[in-house]
């Protein structure tokens, strides 16, 4: 008789607690979420007040080795792409909020890149800069080529400052020219500082391919609509779908030869694979198919995503795990993790996926990583977001670090901005507001300020200095500006 008491005790125990998470669940506010002004409020007031006071003020640039509550650690070093996405962050703040501090503070990363940063001689960006700002190592490495662009190339988007569009486009011609496989296609990993190759350099990644077209080359082509900048991205695309896609598995991989047999994962056992980086994928040929409306990058993209959400999403708590091997489910606490930046992926692989398809189960599963992200990857006491947590949201004590040499405002900026637009846009089909700071020496300048790639996303209206403006072409997304100095320009972008 005491072990069915027991026994019905355990059933009623279960069953409240399941009334009381369905509740719970019912009770949480998942549509402020599909508000483009939620993450906009969130950029200015969660994310950027954290950066402000990571500007080093004696030897130019920023501190990018930063603790939790944002204390300044000893590390002398600094490291021009993370500099670089300090410079994206403080630019994407401008873009939404048009208060001109943010810019001030993007251009004294900027003049730091240009200052040391650069390679004068060779061309392209340094990898690790010491406390004399003399660089330490040898090599290009093209993680840190283009993430040295993402800030430059952002920075023009929002000011129209030709230096910071030259160092893009020298980086990109020199990538281009001195990276690239012509043979296997593909670009390689590292070069010589001069940009030569070595022969012991016959490796390819992940990084080396994809990252390209995320950190800057999509924002680059937007900002110049040149057809040569989209058949790079084409040849990118080409890369993921044709050499870098297993069909067995249906997932990216990391490491590869020069003709691209596989070589591994950096993440332990061969078979293991980065979730963020299969998603980070599928956003990417989603962009590209936006671009193109070539099927193959879309059908690639649908195949992942697919995978992705049997497979790399958390079904009890939310959100995104961190890794896993291809041949078995998540198995233990690290790779059931959540890393901030895999999250932010999500995203926006989710957001266009509903975009192209209308499907609304991609939203569904947008409101509950948004929620994840918002309960427990942002700091809400300290401001910016923890690099990792549990699979439940508490955070990772060995990672006690909101800036280093992989982690900056980037991710977290991007990930306002783009889920800003993409709401706003795709999914409230209302209007979007973006400002910029442009200065013209001519009549007539041309400048394009559609950062998003659908084309049913037009300039809807545009301010120059607080007086409506009339030149402008809504469909391709530019302005013809004014001679002037200056000029605050504020642009509505909208669905036709």
């Amino acid at each position: 008789m005491k072990i069915k008491n027991r026994w019905l005790l355990v059933v009623w125990v279960f069953l409240v607690s399941l009334v009381l998470f369905e509740c719970a669940e019912a009770e949480i506010n998942y549509s402020q979420y599909l508000q483009g002004d939620y993450w906009r409020s969130q950029a200015l007031n969660d994310i950027i007040p954290f950066w402000i006071n990571t500007l080093d003020k004696k030897d130019g640039g920023y501190f990018t080795d930063i603790g939790r509550t944002g204390t300044i650690a000893k590390n002398p070093l600094k490291y021009p792409r993370m500099v670089s996405r300090l410079v994206y962050g403080f630019s994407t703040a401008y873009l939404l909020s048009g208060d001109e501090k943010y810019l001030n503070l993007a251009k004294q990363g900027l003049n730091y890149l240009k200052k040391y940063g650069w390679d004068h001689k060779y061309g392209g960006w340094f990898m690790e800069l010491n406390a004399e700002n003399v660089p330490t190592v040898p090599v290009k490495v093209l993680f840190d080529e283009t993430y040295g662009n993402v800030g430059p190339v952002v920075y023009y988007y929002a000011t129209g400052n030709q230096e910071a569009l030259d160092l893009v486009a020298q980086t990109h011609r020199l990538l281009k020219g001195k990276a690239w496989d012509q043979e296997y296609q593909g670009y390689y990993d590292w070069t010589e500082q001069d940009w030569s190759m070595s022969n012991s350099n016959t490796e390819k990644s992940f990084n080396s391919q994809i990252d390209t077209a995320s950190a800057y080359l999509i924002y680059y082509y937007l900002n110049m609509k040149e057809p040569g900048l989209l058949d790079d991205l084409k040849k990118i695309g080409n890369v993921a779908v044709e050499r870098m896609y297993d069909p067995d598995t249906v997932c990216i991989r990391e490491n590869y030869s020069k003709n691209w047999n596989y070589l591994g994962s950096y993440l332990g056992d061969q078979d293991q694979i980065d979730i963020g980086h299969n998603l980070k994928t599928a956003w990417v040929l989603l962009r590209i198919y936006q671009l193109t409306r070539d099927e193959k990058y879309l059908n690639c993209a649908k195949k992942l995503s697919g995978k992705l959400l049997e497979t790399g999403w958390d079904s009890q708590y939310g959100g995104w795990y961190f890794t896993k091997n291809v041949y078995q489910p998540v198995r233990n606490d690290n790779e059931r993790r959540k890393c901030w930046w895999t999250q932010t992926e999500g995203n926006f692989m989710l957001l266009n996926m509903y975009n192209i398809t209308k499907d609304r189960l991609y939203l569904d599963y947008f409101q509950k990583n948004a929620y994840f992200w918002d309960q427990y990857i942002v700091d809400h006491q300290y401001k910016e977001v923890y690099p990792y947590v549990s699979d439940s949201g508490i955070p990772d004590a060995s990672t006690d670090y909101k800036a280093n040499l992989y982690k900056s405002a980037y991710h977290s900026m991007e990930n306002a901005l783009m889920n800003y637009l993409c709401l706003q846009l795709y999914v409230l089909h209302q209007t979007a507001e973006l400002h910029f700071l442009l200065s013209a020496s001519k009549e007539g300048t041309k400048h394009y300020v559609k950062i998003i790639e659908d084309p049913t996303v037009v300039i809807k209206k545009v301010k120059i200095n607080g007086k409506r403006w009339e030149r402008f072409n809504p469909r391709e997304g530019y302005l013809l500006l004014p001679k002037g100095d200056k000029l605050k320009v504020q642009v509505v972008l909208g669905v036709r």
